[in-house]
């Protein structure tokens, strides 16, 4: 979703609508092997997505909330995170 708006490029928050977005572009790929998550900076939001994802997909986040995952600092967008989990079970 995009993140900066206006002129002046503020960020702004992801809605729930985005969030149905995302379970549904996810639900229309479900036979790739891998799925790549990414966002501006790669810290948050993307790592929000992905943890929801690795715990829908395989019940599974924990490398998402240790601190570090492929070497890179992240640390989940806790609001993407619970907006995509929600989505994701409202949808099942």
């Amino acid at each position: 979703y995009p993140s900066l708006i206006g002129p002046g490029k503020r960020y702004r928050v992801c809605t729930r609508k985005e969030a149905m977005k995302i379970v549904a572009f996810v639900r229309q790929h479900e036979n790739v092997p891998t799925l790549i998550v990414h966002c501006e900076a790669g810290i948050s939001r993307s790592a929000g997505v992905a943890a929801a994802l690795a715990r829908c997909i395989n019940q599974d986040d924990f490398r998402f909330f240790n601190g570090t995952i492929h070497g890179s600092f992240s640390v989940p967008n806790m609001l993407v995170y619970k907006l995509v989990l929600e989505e994701w079970n409202r949808s099942a």
